[in-house]
């Protein structure tokens, strides 16, 4: 199901990876240019950034950040599958589009429901979900990560990135992808991907009734909040991406957030 009225999400992803990273997340908020982040529960920074959250009235702003590819797992099983972590039992998990294994599956669904339930022990409610290097949209994965969620009651869940650059196939696949989500249940934009993809989604002139630009804020040398993967200088790149968006206009700090949650 899809949200009908028109809205447009700037998410900050991976909240609680260090000191710095909170920061710059705090400060995007703090200057009305993101409406809401995702939290990484398994980094160095994640009791900071729950502390933020409370401290600064963020609850309903806070989603899950599902982390299947850095850092150390919670929970023991998974430590054990290659398909998910290395020797040293290090998250890896591999892009495979093999079928899971009744082991895998159960390993994945424990150490997911683990990363959700440590986020919500730090009294916070989780509005909605995405995952670290998008691995959510792996369908074996998917379909392990769609049962977590539901079985949490968080319904909002990001799409597979659908503008910028893509082969018809690729666009197909995400479309595929894109169209279960929804029948699953989950709200959902109309379009997902970087700053640079919104920017040349609205060159298309496409009417965008709804959309999540996806963000990494930091710091540069000279102190500017700038995305850490692409370069961007957030606050002109992002006021121009929305003022360029043709749909109902909507300031950015006036951005209801609340849309994403159940």
């Amino acid at each position: 199901m899809s949200l009908t009225s028109p809205f447009f999400i700037v998410n900050a992803d991976d909240f609680g990876l260090d000191q710095t990273t909170n920061t710059a997340i705090l400060s995007a908020f703090a200057a009305g240019i993101i409406s809401s982040t995702t939290l990484l529960v398994n980094t160095p920074g994640f009791l900071e950034a729950c502390a933020l959250a409370h401290e600064n009235r963020l609850l309903e702003r806070i989603g899950i950040h599902l982390n299947l590819t850095m850092g150390t797992p919670l929970t023991d099983p998974i430590r054990a599958l290659r398909r998910f972590c290395t020797t040293d039992g290090e998250f890896a998990a591999q892009r495979s589009f093999i079928p899971l294994s009744y082991t895998e599956r159960n390993a994945l669904a424990t150490e997911l429901l683990a990363q959700i339930q440590c986020a919500r022990q730090q009294h916070l409610p989780l509005t909605h979900a995405d995952s670290h290097h998008h691995i959510h949209t792996v369908y074996p994965i998917y379909t392990v990560v769609c049962g977590a969620l539901q079985q949490c009651r968080i319904r909002a869940l990001r799409l597979s990135r659908n503008c910028g650059a893509l082969s018809p196939l690729n666009w197909c696949a995400k479309a595929i992808f894109n169209t279960l989500l929804r029948w699953h249940g989950f709200y959902t934009t109309q379009y997902f991907g970087s700053i640079h993809d919104f920017s040349a989604l609205c060159r298309t002139g496409v009417c965008i009734r709804s959309g999540e630009i996806m963000t990494h804020p930091t710091w540069d040398g000279e102190g500017n909040l700038v995305d850490r993967l692409d370069g961007h200088l957030l606050t002109p790149a992002i006021h121009k991406v929305v003022q360029n968006v043709t749909m109902q206009s909507y300031g950015i700090a006036a951005v209801p957030v609340t849309l994403r949650a159940a």
